[in-house]
């Protein structure tokens, strides 16, 4: 069963509030998002367009002939498949 918010919280309380929080990789949370479905998303790469089949964002993906991954969607999309952040109105992240 995936951590709530407050699962999180009362985790985090535990630790002192100047501790830097990373993935397992050592890898800091850049983008945090609240996806559909009131899911929170926590992401160590900054998003570079939004999906054309379900508007939420799309991350950098190294996947060969793949330019983003829709983690909303579960699939890896190619460039036509996406509309870059550079060309959207509002280009700011939340």
């Amino acid at each position: 069963m995936p951590n709530t918010v407050k699962t999180l919280i009362e985790l985090l309380q535990n630790y002192p509030s100047t501790m830097e929080v990373t993935n397992e990789q050592n890898l800091s949370f850049i983008h945090i998002v609240n996806r559909q479905g009131n899911n929170v998303t926590l992401s160590t790469k900054q998003p570079i367009g939004h999906c054309h089949s379900c508007s939420d964002y799309v991350y950098k993906e190294d996947v060969l002939d793949y330019v983003g991954v829709c983690p909303t969607c579960d699939e890896n999309l190619y460039s036509f498949e996406i509309t870059p952040l550079s060309a959207d109105k509002n280009t700011e992240c939340n």
